[in-house]
């Protein structure tokens, strides 16, 4: 996975947005568990991500895929930059989202999440 700030655009209400593009270079699905903002200055909080208009990426990838998103740029002065965090979507990962969602009582674990970050921007 990849993650890749392509330039910045109009936001909605004239607020200014990054665009990213999202890349999965394996063969196999990948599934997104979280996507954010982190700060510079506040290295140990994150922060939820303010979207576009634009379709964000979606829970599920496919593999040999890309996506392009865009995030409003943060409020707060200083640079920061978006991570996203996946899970390979595997046999045993799609039998518990599969036995999850039918409400089976089985199969619940934890599941390995791998991250990958975007270039630092600055505001």
């Amino acid at each position: 996975m990849s993650l890749a700030f392509i330039g910045y655009t109009n936001g909605p209400t004239n607020s200014r947005s990054a665009l990213f593009s999202i890349t999965n270079s394996s063969h196999a699905s990948v599934s997104i568990a979280s996507l954010g903002v982190e700060l510079e200055e506040h290295p140990n909080a994150v922060f939820g991500a303010t979207f576009s208009p634009l379709p964000w990426p979606a829970g599920l990838m496919r593999g040999q895929s890309s996506q392009t998103f865009t995030i409003v740029e943060p409020a707060e002065e200083g640079r920061w930059r978006v991570f996203v965090r996946f899970s390979h979507h595997t046999l045993r990962e799609r039998l518990r989202d599969y036995a999850t969602n039918h409400r089976w009582p089985i199969l619940s674990g934890w599941v390995q999440q791998y991250g990958t970050n975007s270039i630092w921007l600055h505001h």
